[in-house]
């Protein structure tokens, strides 16, 4: 499945961010085998202050399959 659609329309009324977490996709990081929930949502977490700084704003946070489960934490 692909979000494609879905953000092009969520794109018209606000940012979409879409990041492949290590692991999957093109990510390359230098630990690719640390895969656990704590590492992943840093990894989210990192990028969110590197657009936004200490001040982001609301965010809604949407993932697929496994990352769905891990924005749960």
């Amino acid at each position: 499945l692909s979000f494609a659609v879905s953000a092009g329309i969520i794109k018209e009324k606000a940012r979409v961010v879409a990041m492949d977490l290590r692991g999957h996709g093109k990510s390359v990081t230098d630990n690719d085998f640390d895969l656990s929930v704590e590492t992943m949502c840093n990894d989210v977490l990192a990028v969110i202050k590197e657009l936004y700084g200490d001040s982001p704003p609301a965010i809604i946070l949407v993932g697929h399959r496994l990352n769905a489960q891990k924005l749960q934490f």
